[in-house]
């Protein structure tokens, strides 16, 4: 029973992470026709198909990088977010792993030997 909850869960992200990444890339090259018909029309009129197709390929290539770059940055942000947060932790675990060692006789064993 586990490891069918398991493959399904495995399959349920991939299945996300694909549509997520379908999603993105459909953005993308919405944006990059909308940005060639506006160009067509505003700026160079006499655009030929072969030009149009360039501005498309290199429009959605730029926007999938941009949000590449982005989703990099933010599993940065949060592997740092994270090492931050285990700094703070309760006030009793700071001044149990921060505070003197205990006057214990194995650490005063300890001592000697690295005075040694």
């Amino acid at each position: 029973m586990k490891n069918i909850l398991l493959l399904l869960t495995v399959i349920a992200v991939n299945v996300h992470a694909e549509s997520v990444d379908d999603t993105i890339g459909k953005a993308c090259l919405k944006q990059a026709v909308s940005l060639t018909q506006q160009l067509k029309t505003d700026i160079y009129p006499d655009m030929d198909k072969e030009q149009a197709n360039k501005i498309i390929r290199l429009s959605t290539e730029n926007c999938k990088q941009q949000f590449a770059a982005k989703e990099n940055q933010q599993v940065v942000s949060q592997g740092t977010g994270e090492k931050n947060e285990s700094k703070l932790t309760d006030w009793f675990t700071e001044k149990v792993l921060s505070g003197e060692p205990a006057g214990k006789a194995g650490n005063k064993r300890l001592k000697r030997m690295q005075t040694k």
